[in-house]
């Protein structure tokens, strides 16, 4: 099996594209959140963004497809930011064009 080379997860801060506010580095800096984070990066190494224009290029960001800070209460939230349905594995630029949007 191909491995994809990747930055150690301490400097995927380098690439990203835009700034974490407080309240969602609380989520972030989780235990369940950084162990769910890697778990989908290992089964989704590409960006699947890429991937239907058939390019391929590793992924390095995790999305919510459906932002998770949105949800109304704290439970809420936290089915949002843990549902492996609402992720979606990007490249750096894929990931920076999906929040410019």
């Amino acid at each position: 099996m191909p491995v994809i080379k990747r930055l150690h997860d301490k400097h995927t801060h380098l690439y990203s594209p835009y700034v974490t506010t407080d309240q969602s580095q609380q989520y972030y800096n989780t235990k369940s959140w950084k162990t769910l984070r890697k778990e989908y990066l290992s089964l989704h190494p590409l960006c699947e963004e890429c991937l239907k224009n058939n390019i391929i290029k590793p992924a390095v960001h995790i999305h919510h497809k459906r932002e998770f800070l949105k949800g109304v209460t704290d439970e809420e939230r936290w089915s949002l930011l843990l549902d492996p349905n609402n992720l979606q594995a990007l490249c750096y630029e894929c990931h920076k064009s999906k929040h410019k949007k």
